[in-house]
């Protein structure tokens, strides 16, 4: 069985990773991410890891790797697709990569807007058309928000988590 899972990072977040499940085997998760442990993004996201831990009652176990110890980000939606890890949270700037459209934000007609005007674009249809382009690209499902480090660090908004169907 695989699961892979896409995280935010100002754009999106990136996992993938195959893990034989068992009954009483807890689902080992391995997120990738390159930045340094006091980083807002590795911070932010190992308490997330540790709420997904408890919200699942030992069901799932999450393993942080910082400072690319995995991959670095660039590397993150390769190694989701081919079972090199199960989450990770790449700039927006790396997924361009995968997705062109992606780089939708710094077009000029984002530049100046307040915050509520991007959120309500990339958390609405517009958000939604480039979550299924990753899909498609990554075969993973997305299943929440955009990742922006000062709503997922002010707990107004969950952080972007992607989890692919079993292969």
């Amino acid at each position: 069985m695989q699961r892979r899972t896409l995280l935010g990072g100002g754009a999106a977040v990136v996992l993938a990773a195959p893990s034989p499940v068992r009954a009483q085997e807890a689902l080992k998760m391995r997120l990738s991410l390159d930045t340094s442990a006091t980083h807002t993004r590795t911070v932010q996201m190992t308490a997330f890891a540790q709420e997904l831990e408890k919200l699942a009652s030992g069901k799932i176990k999450v393993e942080v790797f910082h400072s690319a110890q995995l991959f670095r980000d660039r590397d993150v939606g390769q190694a989701l697709r081919q079972g090199g890890a199960e989450m990770g949270v790449p700039g927006p700037w790396n997924l361009t990569g995968i997705e062109t459209n992606l780089d939708i934000t710094q077009a000029p007609s984002f530049y100046g807007r307040t915050a509520a005007e991007v959120y309500k674009v990339m958390d609405g249809e517009v958000g939604q058309a480039l979550n299924g382009m990753l899909e498609k690209k990554l075969g993973v499902k997305v299943v929440g928000k955009w990742l922006d480090l000062a709503r997922c660090a002010s707990h107004d908004h969950n952080c972007v988590v992607f989890r692919s169907s079993s292969h």
